[in-house]
């Protein structure tokens, strides 16, 4: 079962990657652009991982990479910083 997990897991950290790359490169290019991204809370329900693959440290890892902003925009307050933050937009 774990190797199910793992490989749901990885194709959606995968396709997470490849859509946050291609709009924070749009982000670059435009002016004014912003990245907002909401997830389903991994921490709060544990099960979404092994049933959908959400895996939230995975996730974090990902935007932090990606330099992805929170959603308040406010810059040096990532909300990628700070895992345990109640809002978990990133």
């Amino acid at each position: 079962m774990n190797a199910v997990v793992d490989y749901r897991v990885s194709q959606l950290t995968q396709a997470y990657e490849t859509f946050l790359s291609s709009f924070a490169q749009i982000a670059k290019e435009k002016q004014g652009f912003q990245i907002m991204v909401t997830a389903m809370d991994g921490y709060g329900s544990p099960e979404l991982r092994e049933y959908l693959g959400v895996d939230m440290k995975s996730n974090y890892r990902t935007a932090k990479k990606i330099s992805v902003r929170p959603a308040s925009g406010r810059p040096g307050n990532s909300l990628v910083d700070r895992p345990g933050a109640v809002c978990r937009n990133w």
